[in-house]
């Protein structure tokens, strides 16, 4: 790679180029989002211009690590090309792996996720649209959630995930399971909280169980969203196990990042009003709009008849 391989007049637009120190002496590679114009340019010769700055600093200082800076200022949907954004986040997790202090392949990330990462797009781009609210995106969110969710992966070893790993009888207890749709078309994933023994499960087999089902379907449909129904008819302070549903919480919104659509919640009974709160403080400060409190009549906003269950005030029957 070369000069002559892209345009002289990146170096001029500023779009990605090397200037200053951080703190450890680390050199800084700025990319300037807002000098983008997405849809407008040569993709094929950016990228190439970004490889040139990578391939000439680890030629000349091999071993050595540079800082990445996005600077997000003044930038909007007009200058955030993924295809882009996920051509730098490639390079520094497998085309030059080490030359980013924070990202270290193999030994905190599972190589089968981060080649899914780089292989199936619509995967991708759930952890980006994730960090991108309104017209503006959050880098640093979006790079945090991405880390968090690659470590868990890892440690838990979520991508060999299997039936063998808890109890078959989770699936006859119908805690947690997919059932018809909503009136998007997204699958309805019921959580039935009066099925839980709070203090009499094994918890760490139950969050396998979990796992299993949000992995299950994101393998099949990436990229696709789902329904959360957390069913809280009948339920009491007995069922519900804080650990669990903080497992839940934590799996929408930073394991599955983009997998929910929204989050409904049935029937929550007025005793558990102060849990509720407590369990509103996990969440993020945008979780309000995802976020539905429903009953018998008002389920229907989001839900067909036809789709709910007799118990729900629905016409489709629990046991098809």
């Amino acid at each position: 790679v070369s000069t002559s391989t892209f345009p002289a007049e990146y170096f001029d637009r500023k779009i990605i180029y090397y200037k200053n120190y951080d703190k450890f002496n680390h050199p800084i590679l700025h990319f300037v989002v807002r000098n983008l114009r997405k849809g407008h340019e040569d993709n094929e010769a950016i990228k190439r211009f970004i490889t040139y700055n990578f391939e000439t600093y680890i030629r000349e200082n091999p071993g050595k690590h540079i800082v990445v800076l996005f600077d997000m200022s003044e930038a909007g949907i007009g200058n955030l090309d993924y295809d882009i954004v996920k051509f730098i986040i490639a390079s520094m997790q497998t085309y030059y792996p080490g030359l980013l202090e924070q990202i270290s392949e193999g030994e905190v990330y599972d190589q089968r996720d981060i080649e899914r990462f780089n292989k199936i797009d619509e995967y991708t781009l759930m952890f980006i649209q994730h960090g991108q609210f309104a017209t503006s995106f959050n880098q640093d969110r979006a790079f945090h959630i991405f880390d968090e969710s690659m470590h868990w992966r890892k440690q838990h070893n979520v991508y060999d995930v299997s039936t063998s790993a808890f109890p078959a009888e989770y699936f006859d207890r119908k805690i947690i399971y997919y059932k018809n749709y909503d009136k998007f078309n997204h699958p309805i994933l019921h959580f039935v909280v009066r099925n839980l023994r709070k203090g009499h499960e094994d918890n760490e087999a139950l969050k396998r169980f979990i796992t299993y089902n949000f992995e299950t379907y994101i393998r099949e449909n990436p990229g696709k969203h789902i329904v959360v129904l957390f069913d809280m008819s009948e339920a009491g302070i007995g069922n519900l196990d804080y650990d669990i549903v903080k497992f839940i919480i934590a799996s929408m919104q930073t394991y599955y990042p983009g997998l929910l659509a929204y989050l409904l919640m049935f029937k929550m009974p007025f005793l558990l009003s102060a849990a509720w709160r407590l369990i509103r403080t996990w969440m993020s400060s945008e979780a309000d709009r995802f976020i539905k409190f429903t009953d018998t009549k008002t389920i229907t906003d989001y839900i067909s008849l036809d789709q709910l269950s007799k118990r729900m005030g629905g016409t489709a029957d629990e046991s098809e």
